[in-house]
């Protein structure tokens, strides 16, 4: 009786392997990107990137903004591998004079005008949120990209394209990758957000 428990067990563990080296083997089969479609794909992420940076400065100049700014960081987010979506980047942090918190409480975008907001936030129609202890979110769409990430490889591919213009767009930020995210945060000299 033992041994067929035993045997079963063996069994199933060699179906895993098998499965298992199925699937390595076809990842090494894939060919290897071509030198012209990894231009191509630099490219298009580079194009991708641009209306990021905008989004990044706009997001920046409002969380330097002396009443309606605070200290705080930025997050990128890719859609995930095989789906269409867009590349949104959120800026969070505690807004100490409550003006833009009392906006992002009531979700009205128009309030930001009145109050003072950047025109290159504004321009960019930003989606507001509040969170409890005085926290708002500012979410800004930053394009969408023109065909989904086909897998994890070229995910992980667009975000060290991200990471690397970023990092020389923005010295005064460290841009670093948090899990599935790029996160921003400011880089403390003299003057700081």
């Amino acid at each position: 009786m033992h041994w067929f428990f035993l045997s079963a067990a063996i069994l199933a563990v060699g179906a895993l392997l098998c499965a298992w080296a199925g699937r390595r083997g076809k990842e090494a089969d894939s060919p290897p990107a071509t030198s012209e479609e990894t231009e191509s794909f630099r490219r298009w992420m580079e194009a991708a990137a641009e209306e990021l940076e905008r989004a990044v400065e706009a997001l920046g100049e409002v969380m330097g903004h002396p009443s309606l700014g605070g200290p705080g960081f930025l997050t990128v987010r890719l859609p995930p591998a095989g789906e269409e979506g867009v590349l949104g980047v959120t800026a969070q942090y505690p807004n100490i004079g409550e003006t833009m918190y009392r906006c992002a409480e009531r979700g009205d975008g128009r309030m930001l005008a009145a109050v003072g907001a950047p025109e290159a936030l504004l321009a960019l129609r930003p989606v507001l949120a509040a969170e409890s202890g005085g926290v708002v979110e500012i979410f800004l769409e930053a394009g969408r990209l023109p065909r989904p990430l086909s897998d994890r490889r070229e995910w992980q591919a667009a975000l060290e394209v991200l990471e690397e213009r970023l990092a020389s767009r923005f010295p005064e930020m460290s841009v670093r990758r948090f899990g599935a995210e790029l996160m921003l945060t400011p880089v403390r000299r003299g003057e700081a957000w």
